[in-house]
Formats: C-alpha cells, sequence, structure tokens
C-alpha cells in the first residue's frame, strides 16, 4: 500500500495532539510539584516537632538526672532530724554547763 500524501488537516491534527500532550504534562509536572512542594512543607513540620520533642526529653533527662545527684548528695530526713536534734541537744548542754560553771558564780557575785 501506498502512504497517503500529507494534507494541511493531517498536519493540523499531528499539531494540535502534540500540544495537548504537552498542555497535559505541564498540568502532570504542575500537579506534581505542587505535591512534593506539600509534603516537604509537612516533612518539615514533623522534623520541627520532633526536634521539640527531642529538646522536651532531653531536658527532662538533665532534670532527673540532676534530682538524682542531689538525691544521693543529701542525707535522707531522719539523719537529718537526728543531726539538728544532736545540735539542739548539744548547744543547750554546752549553754547549761557553761552558765553552770562560769555565769552563775558570776551573777550570784553581782547580785550579792
Amino acid at each position: 500500500m501506498q502512504e497517503l500524501p500529507v494534507t494541511l488537516e493531517v498536519v493540523h491534527a499531528r499539531q494540535t495532539h502534540a500540544i495537548t500532550v504537552l498542555e497535559e504534562i505541564g498540568r502532570t509536572v504542575a500537579r506534581l510539584d505542587q505535591e512534593f512542594g506539600d509534603k516537604l512543607a509537612e516533612i518539615r513540620h514533623e522534623r520541627n516537632s520532633l526536634r521539640d520533642i527531642a529538646r522536651s526529653i532531653s531536658e527532662s533527662t538533665v532534670k532527673l538526672l540532676t534530682a538524682r545527684a542531689v538525691l544521693a548528695a543529701v542525707p535522707p530526713t531522719s539523719r537529718l532530724i537526728v543531726l539538728f536534734s544532736g545540735a539542739a541537744l548539744g548547744a543547750f548542754g554546752a549553754t547549761f554547763l557553761w552558765f553552770s560553771l562560769y555565769a552563775a558564780p558570776a551573777v550570784a557575785a553581782v547580785v550579792k
């Protein structure tokens, strides 16, 4: 079979089809570009959220470790009570002893 000669109508149809295909490709590329931009913004938002969560966890860990260090350095409450009770009784005893030995005779001498 012999090929039909190309007419202006065939050329016009081919050009119209090529233009339609190019326009469709352009719309598809624009849609994909928009979807990519949206996904990129979503990923950026998630990354910032994860960074905030990591910072919060890090701060909490530092606070917990600080609290543990303080608890390890501070004696328990019962020890503190015994220590302060001993200090108060010692101060009272020392004051009483000082008063009995030195101050009472001096006061008695002044009062006479």
